[in-house]
């Protein structure tokens, strides 16, 4: 008799160790489902904060150390870069239903693929593809999206190929709006 209340009490736990599991994955699942049913649709860029660095420098320190500009000059021309980097981050963002997207930022169109984790915070774009783009969410609701990426890549940014490449670092976050 011991041993078949033992076994009851065993089956009992594990019976709701395995509902416990099922009810939270199941929410896990249906947060990333209303999240991915709030991205469908036309987003539209209303802020982008950008954070960029030349070489473990940034730009306005690059511009000086590198350059040889000087501090006003470095200035001016950090200014520019700024400017130029904001215009390239304006633009749309349509998110399919059949998980495809069409993208134009600074009058540049792309189209392709998006996936997001069952997490709902991850949006990958082109994955798996040398476009891939990581996407952290956030935040969103039906009409707001506020998502973060950062990336790193080699540049020959003076076209010798005797100099070795710098790299170049980005972080953004963007505000897009429905």
């Amino acid at each position: 008799m011991k041993q078949i209340k033992s076994h009851l009490k065993t089956l009992l736990l594990l019976g709701f160790l395995f509902t416990f599991i099922s009810y939270t994955g199941c929410n896990d699942d249906d947060e990333g489902d209303n999240v991915a049913t709030m991205l469908i649709g036309t987003w539209t860029i209303t802020d982008a904060e950008i954070d960029s660095d030349i070489g473990g420098m940034s730009i306005k320190d690059f511009f000086i150390n590198v350059g040889g500009l000087t501090e006003i000059e470095a200035e001016v021309f950090s200014s520019i870069f700024d400017a130029i980097m904001a215009t390239t981050f304006t633009g749309t963002l349509q998110i399919k239903d059949d998980n495809t997207y069409v993208s134009n930022f600074g009058g540049e169109i792309e189209d392709g693929t998006w996936a997001l984790n069952s997490d709902g915070d991850v949006l990958t774009i082109d994955g798996g593809t040398v476009d891939e783009m990581v996407i952290n969410i956030i935040s969103i609701t039906s009409t707001t999206l506020v998502v973060t990426t950062d990336t790193e890549e080699f540049v020959d940014i003076d076209n010798e190929p005797l100099t070795p490449d710098v790299e170049v670092s980005l972080s953004m976050q963007l505000t897009l709006s429905k």
